[in-house]
């Protein structure tokens, strides 16, 4: 075997070396990285638990009153004008009264209603964007970590890399020089 197949072999038994050292450096990363992945994983999952509890207690928050009390309320309420009226001795005159103020109740219920119903309808629109805003942050923060991280991994292998090359060249280099002794 003359000199430059011996260093031949030996540039070849380092760049395997090399790539081995940096295969296995670059697998250690990656499982680094599937590591950090799946923390991150976890944390956009609270976060979207979270706003689903948000969005149900906001469900929950603007639902109407239940029906059957409000039912009973009227029911009462009709039953005890009726028998007020068909009661009372004061006459036409008398109903007259009852009905106009009947009709005023009723007109200012409805407009308290929409009034409530405004009002609820603000407040959850504005809850709602607030939370949809603090998870489109977290989001882009989310993003923005990993794309540092990434970019950190591919310039820390591309320096490997280089690096790599750099020493083999000289290792042929040094292999095709014959020494003095």
């Amino acid at each position: 075997m003359d000199l430059k197949d011996r260093a031949s072999a030996l540039t070849e038994s380092a760049k395997h070396r090399l790539a081995e050292k940096h295969a296995e450096s670059l697998e250690r990363e990656n499982d680094r990285l599937k590591v950090e992945n799946s923390a991150l994983r976890g944390q956009s999952d609270l976060e979207r638990d979270r706003m689903e509890r948000i969005l149900d207690s906001l469900d929950e928050a603007t639902a109407s009153p239940k029906k059957h009390r409000l039912r009973r309320l009227m029911m009462l309420s009709v039953a005890a004008g009726s028998a007020y009226v068909m009661g009372a001795k004061a006459g036409r005159e008398r109903y007259d009264q009852l009905r106009t103020w009947w009709a005023e109740r009723r007109t200012n219920g409805v407009d308290r209603m929409n009034e409530w119903g405004e009002d609820v309808t603000t407040r959850a629109g504005g809850a709602v964007q607030g939370a949809s805003q603090r998870a489109s942050g977290k989001m882009a923060e989310t993003g923005d970590a990993i794309a540092r991280k990434v970019d950190q991994v591919s310039t820390k292998a591309a320096g490997s890399v280089e690096q790599t090359g750099k020493k083999a060249s000289r290792a042929v280099e040094d292999a095709g020089t014959p020494r003095t002794i």
